[in-house]
């Protein structure tokens, strides 16, 4: 069988990170051991992720004369290892959005090699995201003229938010201040992707109110939760041509 372990975080010279645990995947085959490690990203550096050589069975004995060393194939020392008991360890800041972007699944892929007798085994870390970036809307206010004439139903298109995160880190919810005029319209593009619109539920009167003031707030779905709020103004004017029920307006935030 192929056995789960969970490890956790060890002190040694590399200081303590607290609830901090790497989940280790072990196969090995003809002498060769493919090991997967997954780790959250921002670890501070010097934690251990796991220890390589005993994860593949080998014996610490006489572990600095066999020269073990991890190869990347890149110029990132992202990984080291330490070549008196084979702990591998975090050796630079690891930005899951960096290295990745929006992949669903971000892996790192090195190469433990031990030699005298050489051998080569393959180690994967998994990079899981923390919910670290909080979404961004492209301006912090905007401002749309609209028509005191404009029909209930007439929709405004908005801009949306971006969050950086991936799954349901940057799962985006949107929300609108109340008001007895607008409402939020959202429409799923995608699991990833949505057009949002403001509808106008109610007549407007320009004398009576000559600019309304909504605010829109983005909320992504991680644990803890983090937003970010928009101010939307509408200034009314007369002259502009109004919108039927159920068409999308011309004008865009």
């Amino acid at each position: 069988g192929i056995p789960f372990i969970n490890q956790y975080k060890r002190t040694h010279q590399y200081g303590w990170a607290f609830f901090h645990f790497a989940v280790l995947w072990l196969l090995c085959k003809r002498g060769s051991c493919q090991v997967r490690y997954s780790i959250q990203e921002e670890l501070p550096l010097g934690t251990v992720v796991g220890n390589v050589v005993k994860d593949v069975g080998l014996d610490k004995s006489g572990l600095v004369d066999r020269n073990l060393r991890i190869v990347t194939g890149t110029k990132q020392d992202l990984f080291l290892v330490n070549q008196r008991d084979g702990a591998l360890f975090v050796n630079q800041r690891i930005d899951r959005e960096d290295l990745c972007g929006k992949t669903v699944q971000c892996l790192i892929n090195l190469k433990a090699v031990i030699e005298n007798p050489l051998e080569i085994h393959y180690v994967t870390v998994e990079i899981v995201d923390v919910n670290d970036n909080a979404p961004i809307f492209p301006d912090k206010d905007y401002r749309l003229e609209i028509s005191e004439s404009a029909m209930s139903g007439a929709r405004f298109q908005l801009e949306g938010a971006h969050d950086s995160d991936v799954g349901l880190n940057g799962l985006l919810i949107y929300k609108l201040s109340q008001n007895d005029k607008f409402q939020l319209e959202i429409e799923e593009l995608s699991k990833d992707s949505k057009n949002l619109f403001l509808v106008l539920q109610k007549p407007l009167d320009r004398e009576h109110t000559p600019q309304y003031n909504v605010v829109v707030t983005a909320l992504d779905s991680g644990n803890p939760q983090k937003s970010v709020i928009i101010s939307h103004s509408y200034p009314l004017a007369r002259a502009l041509t109004p919108n039927p029920p159920g068409m999308l307006a011309e004008q865009y935030l």
